[in-house]
């Protein structure tokens, strides 16, 4: 990925030799995306940093047996954060969405500025929408818009072909707007 050091490869290599402080470095320059990703999904910022750790012990493990095929570091990552993800709901036996618990997400508003409350409701409602949506729809919004990973890691992270990506990210999009709109209408019927 551009921006993050041309020493990267050498990093790769170290750590894959076992060089732990190697690995640091990577952890360190990866792990507010993977986390970003995370915490999109799961909502509470103590799951999401358990499984952004449980991802990076994974790919720890892994890592001997990592072999570049012409994608970046950071693809491999979230498609191990992204498979953490699917074990915690399975250990959970939750539905494949989000758990949103309304007092860690949104702090008390009684003494902000009316803007800082707009936002927040607004934040809230884009958290309840993204909620309803399926978890592919969910994932592939949260790694273009909130990440901004470019499609081609995005494609190797779902592991599907960059014109499915295309066509999910519209209909998630699609699907988005219509839940939105609709807590609008209601709204206003209020």
């Amino acid at each position: 990925m551009e921006g993050k050091g041309s020493n990267e490869a050498e990093l790769l290599a170290k750590a894959q030799a076992g060089d732990t402080q190697a690995f640091g470095e990577l952890y360190d320059r990866y792990f507010d995306e993977i986390y970003r990703f995370l915490n999109a999904q799961v909502w509470r910022s103590e799951d999401a940093e358990d499984l952004a750790i449980e991802a990076f012990t994974r790919a720890w493990e892994y890592l001997p047996r990592y072999r570049d095929r012409g994608h970046s570091f950071s693809a491999f990552l979230y498609s191990v954060a992204r498979n953490a993800l699917i074990d915690h709901y399975r250990r959970r036996k939750t539905r494949a969405g989000l758990e949103v618990e309304a007092d860690d997400a949104f702090p008390d508003t009684a003494d902000l500025p009316e803007d800082q409350i707009l936002l927040q409701r607004q934040r809230r409602e884009l958290i309840n929408a993204l909620s309803d949506l399926p978890p592919d729809y969910r994932q592939v919004l949260v790694l273009r818009f909130i990440n901004e990973e470019p499609l081609e890691d995005i494609a190797r992270i779902l592991r599907r072909s960059e014109g499915a990506v295309r066509v999910l990210q519209h209909r998630a999009l699609k699907a988005l707007r219509k839940i939105l709109e609709a807590t609008s209408a209601q709204e206003l019927v209020e």
